[in-house]
């Protein structure tokens, strides 16, 4: 932990199948960067530790040397819940930062904010015009026990556990 800053466990999902862009879309870059090595250079600044989640059988993302831990999903094909959890799992922190790795704007500022203002919760998710973003959240260890039964049941709709949660 750094003094006068909050640092979390950052999980980067990545083991989406990108079936509507029809490719590696993570490696498309905008600028000198591919999404990938945006995405990662967006919560470098607020991270201890960052795991990348791939799906199962999917190839490694080229990162450069000690930029992320790359960890396989527990659950292959149960949807964005499934790479959430396998983070939650993986991470050192009781705290993470869960986003996408095919969001190419992240907001560090934001990102930092969210942190900040998560101590008494289990989620902090952003809602633009009314629409939760869960994949642009903070989740505390917390939330493990219900996203497992969750998806043990079959039940993939992320916002489907926040009763149970603060």
């Amino acid at each position: 932990m750094v003094m006068g800053k909050r640092l979390v466990t950052s999980i980067v999902l990545a083991g989406g199948k990108a079936k509507r862009f029809g490719g590696d879309k993570l490696s498309e870059r905008i600028g000198d960067l591919t999404l990938m090595e945006r995405a990662l250079d967006r919560v470098r600044p607020v991270s201890d530790e960052i795991l990348v989640v791939i799906a199962q059988g999917q190839p490694t993302p080229p990162l450069a040397p000690n930029a992320a831990q790359v960890i396989i999903d527990l659950y292959p094909g149960k949807s964005a819940l499934g790479g959430i959890y396998t983070g939650l799992v993986a991470a050192r922190s009781f705290r993470s930062l869960v986003v996408a790795a095919d969001m190419p704007f992240l907001n560090t500022d934001l990102l930092r904010y969210m942190i900040e203002i998560a101590e008494p919760y289990d989620v902090v998710i952003p809602s633009i015009e009314g629409a939760l973003e869960p994949l642009h959240a903070v989740y505390s260890r917390n939330c493990v026990g219900p996203m497992r039964r969750l998806v043990e049941r079959g039940e993939l709709r992320i916002r489907s556990f926040f009763d149970e949660v603060r």
